[in-house]
């Protein structure tokens, strides 16, 4: 083959009949007939084969990235739970708010943590914590307690008043789909050996493997920035950006209470593309949160779990060994 380097790359005295031309003085191509040209479904096809997209990315952006942003979601999250409480997905989250000391209006004490428990199943927000511990077992612990309280006695707490019907949870599930962290190691453990629970650690940077969770942690965080005092925006680490923080004028129980109220509008929802199942499309079901709930724990059963509010205490809490000496416990 010629040497393809510069304008004069043509070999002398060698025919390129059927290939190029002289016309006025200009080489110009002769291009082929149509059934010896591939077509661009072809061309794609083949150049997908020699030149993988996924290799490509991961040589330019790296593991962590392309499981953050590239990978395809397989599947359909509702898929994997057959009904209510077989699987619970819980995770944390920094909201995008500035939150004031109750006790002084004027001293922020920085941007709260959301942990949230939901059944994959029904979509059903079945715990909630609200605190400024940061993603812990602590937090933990204490989000998978409210997993188990009464809702209706819970809401009354913060001066909301419900019924029984308007947030039907207060059962704990068969699995648990978590981050690895705060819900892996001896801790853990005892979620297994007391309550018979099945913690499931999703892999690092697999967002995606927990959806139902992680979407409403955006919605949250989109509505609260619409109108929310000290809420944060997107020019807040830009020079010259506004100092969010100044705004702040929501304390820990007053956020809190915003969040209850959301949680108690989304379980009154309909949720679109919900994959409905030919069980649900005779009843002629309304595929909202909690009419998915009771329909679940109507046709599907043996997947929730009622559990003593003290036993779950006792499964939560971290186990020491002591002695016992005359002086009293060490």
């Amino acid at each position: 083959m010629a040497n393809r380097k510069g304008p004069g790359w043509f070999l002398p005295g060698f025919s390129y009949e059927g290939y190029y031309f002289t016309k006025n003085g200009i080489k110009a191509p002769i291009l082929p007939k149509s059934e010896d040209v591939p077509t661009y479904r072809q061309f794609k096809y083949w150049y997908n084969n020699e030149h993988n997209s996924k290799e490509k990315y991961l040589k330019k952006e790296g593991e962590r990235k392309y499981q953050l942003k590239a990978k395809p979601n397989v599947g359909e999250a509702s898929r994997r739970a057959v009904g209510p409480g077989s699987i619970f997905e819980i995770d944390a989250t920094i909201a995008d708010v500035y939150l004031v000391s109750s006790l002084s209006r004027d001293r922020i004490i920085g941007r709260p943590v959301v942990y949230i428990v939901k059944d994959v199943f029904s979509r059903l927000v079945t715990g909630l914590y609200v605190g400024l511990e940061g993603p812990s077992w602590l937090s933990a612990m204490l989000v998978l307690e409210n997993t188990s309280l009464n809702k209706k006695e819970y809401c009354k707490e913060l001066n909301i008043n419900i019924e029984e019907w308007e947030w039907p949870a207060h059962h704990m599930p068969t699995v648990i789909a978590a981050d690895r962290g705060e819900m892996e190691g001896y801790n853990a453990e005892s979620l297994i050996d007391l309550l018979g629970i099945m913690v499931y650690n999703m892999p690092p940077y697999r967002a995606d493997l927990k959806g139902i969770v992680e979407q409403h942690f955006r919605t949250i965080n989109t509505k609260i920035k619409k109108w929310a005092p000290g809420a944060v925006h997107k020019d807040y680490h830009e020079r010259g950006g506004k100092d969010y923080r100044l705004d702040a004028k929501l304390t820990l129980k007053a956020f809190e209470r915003i969040i209850v109220l959301s949680i108690l509008e989304h379980n009154r929802k309909i949720i679109s593309n919900y994959p409905l199942t030919s069980g649900m499309i005779e009843h002629k079901l309304i595929p909202t949160p909690i009419e998915l709930w009771e329909w679940g724990i109507k046709h599907k059963h043996g997947y929730l779990q009622e559990i003593d509010s003290d036993l779950i205490r006792l499964a939560l809490m971290p186990s020491k060994q002591a002695s016992i000496t005359r002086e009293g416990v060490y």
